[in-house]
């Protein structure tokens, strides 16, 4: 199984949730490209999101401000398959 999806740009330390983007500083999902706020998981989604999501580990436009942005492409231990429930796994 692969995930094909598109990658999104992610503010620096922050986790990609498929249809939006984990912030630990305010604990919420938030749209991409925006910090509309989604929906804020319960600790639980918290700790799988850490455990299993892709992180930002560079320093976006989003998250700088800086013009010179780069993509962040950081690691987790997963590879999507998060459903649309902050955390909860394809499938469930």
């Amino acid at each position: 199984m692969s995930d094909r999806r598109e990658r999104h740009e992610l503010p620096l330390g922050c986790y990609d949730v498929v249809d939006g983007y984990f912030d630990p500083g305010t604990g919420n999902v938030h749209a991409y490209g925006s910090a509309d706020v989604l929906r804020t998981p319960s600790e639980d989604r918290v700790a799988w999101i850490r455990e299993r999501c892709r992180i930002g580990t560079v320093a976006t436009e989003a998250s700088s401000g800086s013009s010179d942005a780069t993509v962040a492409v950081g690691g987790g231990s997963g590879g999507g398959g998060e459903g649309k429930d902050a955390g909860e796994p394809v499938g469930k």
